[in-house]
């Protein structure tokens, strides 16, 4: 194995022009979700003032599907939620290395087995 070479530490600039990005982006995003957010809730209001305005007939072609529907999404955003608290997203990055690291095992591994093989 190598030595690994010394890393370099960024200049501030460039720390803040990153921070200032993912500031943005981070900022974006929440808009963006409360918007759509907001936007879903307006058409459920309006589907379900329209289900009840239209009487019975509308009521039963609907309510199942979309209730089914709801219940789903709402397993789903539980889910979300118990792997937040969880802590699966704090290291999203990790597994690719363990994967590459295994890989690199299994593969000498191999060429041992190989070698045994052969002699």
């Amino acid at each position: 194995m190598t030595d690994a070479a010394p890393v370099k530490e960024e200049a501030p600039v460039k720390k803040e022009k990153q921070s200032r990005g993912a500031i943005f982006i981070a900022s974006f995003m929440t808009l963006a979700i409360i918007v759509c957010g907001i936007a879903f809730f307006f058409k459920l209001y309006k589907f379900a003032s329209t289900l009840f305005e239209n009487g019975s007939d509308m009521l039963g072609f609907a309510v199942l599907p979309v209730s089914n529907y709801l219940f789903i999404a709402a397993g789903f955003l539980m889910l979300l939620v118990w792997a937040y608290l969880r802590g699966e997203f704090e290291d999203i990055e990790g597994p690719k290395y363990d994967l590459l690291k295994d890989h690199e095992r299994y593969e000498a591994e191999e060429r041992l087995w190989r070698q045994q093989q052969k002699g």
